[in-house]
């Protein structure tokens, strides 16, 4: 583990010898330094989630104007088909009145 004590003794001569004047324990600078790291890292993450969040968002709206197609495609060929059916029958009525009546 890390010992307090011997941190302090690496850092106070640093600390000492750069800022004598502001008086700050080596332990809260350090302490400091440790809780600007962690937000550095919750800031990296958030961002990353962030971006991920995005592209999920793009992907889900691309996958809705893919069934959207879909379902446009599907609507179509089912309107072609009623279409042609429509046809096939008239035709079948119009040969029908043609034959002889028996």
């Amino acid at each position: 583990g890390r010992d307090p004590a011997a941190l302090d003794q690496r850092l106070a001569p640093l600390l000492d010898h750069r800022r004598p004047h502001l008086g700050v324990e080596p332990r809260a600078l350090a302490a400091r330094a440790g809780a600007a790291e962690g937000a550095e890292s919750v800031k990296q993450r958030a961002g990353d989630a962030f971006h991920a969040a995005e592209d999920a968002a793009s992907d889900a709206k691309d996958t809705i104007a893919s069934t959207d197609l879909t379902a446009r495609a599907s609507k179509l060929a089912d309107d072609v088909t009623a279409m042609v059916a429509a046809r096939v029958d008239a035709l079948s009525d119009a040969i029908k009145a043609r034959l002889p009546k028996s």
